[in-house]
């Protein structure tokens, strides 16, 4: 039996379009996950700190001192490395 070539581009279509959903079906969950997550974090916050806003903001400050560094390194990286465009790309002696 000979199939017409245009009934195998869509038999072709349809297997690429379950890999597609398939793949966006594993980000969604983790995406989910991720959601929860944050969610939780920001209402143990939240209720910690709900009494006294004073401890709120030196948490905050705390937080931001500690973090800025981290980021400082990652995006200093991220410009300085193979994941700019070329044309960008400055290279620090």
């Amino acid at each position: 039996m000979i199939i017409p070539s245009g009934v195998l581009d869509i038999l072709n279509d349809f297997m690429l379009c379950d890999i597609f959903l398939q793949k966006i079906h594993k980000k969604l969950i983790s995406f989910t996950i991720c959601f929860f997550i944050q969610l939780v974090g920001f209402l143990l916050v939240v209720l910690q700190f709900s009494g006294n806003f004073k401890d709120l903001v030196y948490f905050a400050i705390v937080l931001s001192f500690i973090i800025s560094p981290i980021i400082a390194i990652l995006n200093f990286r991220l410009v300085t490395g193979n994941f700019s465009i070329k044309v960008f790309n400055h290279q620090f002696s």
